[in-house]
């Protein structure tokens, strides 16, 4: 994830049936590249679909922005 400027970061996976299975606060990020690892096997997260959910807020508002991906073993 790219940031324009300063921002609070969350993002929160969700189970195909609808389920938060997790939720992260990354706290405040400076602007630049971002990325995260998710490391299933030591969640105990079995392989499957999920959604994950960033919300980005900053001084002048808000962006959500939800994309779906699959983990396998």
């Amino acid at each position: 994830m790219t940031l324009k400027e300063r921002a609070e970061v969350t993002m929160s996976l969700w189970s195909s049936d609808g389920r938060c299975i997790q939720r992260m606060n990354l706290g405040s990020l400076a602007a630049g590249d971002h990325s995260w690892e998710l490391e299933f096997d030591a969640k105990g997260f079995p392989a499957s679909s999920y959604l994950y959910h960033v919300e980005v807020r900053t001084d002048r508002g808000r962006f959500t922005d939800v994309k779906r991906m699959t983990s396998s073993k």
